[in-house]
């Protein structure tokens, strides 16, 4: 039996490597994973010959359920852990289908220690010059987001776009994959004018106004 510390949500998290020799065939540790499972589901879903009335059937969803982890990125057996937590207290006797299992693995922002979407998106519009950011993850969101969009833009338009990119990040963590912090997005060139007519002095003061904002 494993210890419960091969599960936590920390740097490094154990994955499974789903690399098939061939095509239609996948790793001897990814099969040994789902056998598990499904040991482990059969457990505590009574009703699982429902779905599985034969050995036939049974291998079939097997192979299916091991397509559906990979390619929805549920590599990590903290993951798979998490999935087999909420079968538990599920408190139907069916067994679940492959997508709502996925939908369980996935861990919240909580649970792998990162601020929640709302509190990084916060955290990266008044993140200034020199800030210690709370995660990598917060950090590189804010940066595909365009930190002086963040800045100047609704929070209306840009949360969303900041939610899409720190989901992205945040699903990297929970998989155990390093991150790597890139330049940030820079911010849009400002245009005074048509080329060749002559700059305002309104629009030179306002130009500085906004460079010292996201300086």
């Amino acid at each position: 039996m494993r210890n419960a510390s091969d599960f936590r949500p920390k740097q490094g998290l154990s994955t499974v490597k789903v690399k098939p020799k061939i095509p239609g065939v996948v790793s001897d540790e990814a099969a040994e994973l789902v056998n598990d499972l499904f040991d482990h589901l059969k457990a505590c879903k009574p009703a699982w010959r429902q779905s599985f009335p034969d050995d036939k059937a049974l291998n079939v969803a097997k192979r299916e359920w091991t397509k559906a982890f990979i390619e929805n990125g549920i590599t990590s057996r903290f993951m798979i852990s998490k999935g087999k937590s909420m079968a538990r207290r599920t408190a139907t006797p069916f067994f679940p289908s492959s997508g709502e299992f996925v939908s369980w693995c996935r861990p919240s922002a909580e649970d792998v220690g990162l601020p929640d979407a709302r509190d990084a998106y916060k955290e990266a519009c008044n993140a200034g010059q020199g800030h210690v950011w709370s995660h990598d993850a917060v950090h590189l969101a804010a940066n595909a987001t365009g930190r002086f969009e963040l800045r100047r833009t609704p929070e209306g338009v840009m949360f969303p776009r900041f939610k899409k990119n720190y989901e992205v990040f945040c699903l990297q963590v929970m998989r155990g994959e390093k991150l790597v912090i890139g330049l940030p997005k820079p911010p849009p060139k400002p245009v005074f004018g048509e080329a060749g007519k002559p700059v305002r002095p309104d629009e030179v003061v306002s130009f500085l106004k906004n460079m010292r904002k996201v300086l």
